[in-house]
C-alpha cells in the first residue's frame, strides 16, 4: 500500500501465511509495481497482474526500484522474505 499502516498489515498477513517460524530466511522475494509507476488507485491490481504476467513470460524476477530500505517495523531481516532489488 505504501503507507505506514497498510504495509505492516499486509506484511503481517504474508508472514502469517508463510509461517512466522519458518527457519528458511530470505527465500521469498517481495516486489512492487508502485515504486515504478506510482499509485494507480483502482488499477493497482491490474498493473500488478500485468507485471506478474510479463515476469512469467520473460522468465525473470524484476527488481523493485526506488526502494532502498523497507519499513523497519516489518522486521524483514528476520523473516522468510527479502526485498528484491535486482533482476534475477
Amino acid at each position: 500500500t505504501g503507507t505506514m499502516a497498510g504495509d505492516p498489515t499486509e506484511f503481517a498477513s504474508l508472514r502469517d501465511f508463510f509461517g512466522e517460524n519458518n527457519s528458511k530466511k530470505h527465500q521469498v522475494a517481495l516486489g512492487t509495481v508502485k515504486s515504478q509507476i506510482g499509485h494507480t488507485k483502482a488499477a493497482a491490481g491490474a498493473a500488478s497482474i500485468i507485471k506478474t504476467a510479463l515476469a512469467l513470460h520473460h522468465k525473470i524476477l524484476p527488481p523493485t526500484i526506488n526502494v532502498t530500505e523497507p519499513n523497519p517495523k516489518l522486521n524483514i531481516k528476520n523473516s522468510a522474505f527479502y526485498l528484491n532489488t535486482e533482476t534475477r
